[in-house]
């Protein structure tokens, strides 16, 4: 693959990844609406889905402050809220070793990119 190509198929990724953003957004939004929840509790739920981790290693993967992970990680355990389902039904089907690949891609893109902030 040539630079271009690589450039173009980069430009194309982030695209979709800018909207597959406002898709889980909506839906984040959607789903805690009904519920008084919000995109961040859902997302921080989403974390802790399969094991505990620090607030701190939170905060880092979604791109938030600590101190706002904190206030929402304490209000979901005053709600003692579970979580919901959502990722066994949108997963159904797909090849975890290409979500795995998916995942890693996207990684090292957010570490490059990081690497360019001023």
């Amino acid at each position: 693959m040539s630079g271009d190509q690589a450039c173009d198929a980069y430009a194309a990724l982030i695209d979709q990844v800018g909207r597959l953003t406002n898709v889980v957004e909506a839906i984040g939004n959607g789903i805690a609406r009904p519920t008084g929840q919000s995109l961040a509790r859902w997302q921080v739920l989403a974390e802790i889905e399969n094991e505990a981790a620090p607030v701190g290693a939170i905060a880092h993967r979604l791109g938030h402050t600590r101190q706002s992970v904190q206030r929402v990680a304490d209000l979901l355990v005053d709600d003692e809220l579970a979580c919901t389902q959502l990722a066994l039904r949108t997963t159904e089907g797909l090849d975890p070793e290409r979500l795995d690949l998916a995942r890693e891609t996207l990684g090292e893109l957010q570490r490059r990119l990081e690497a360019e902030l001023p």
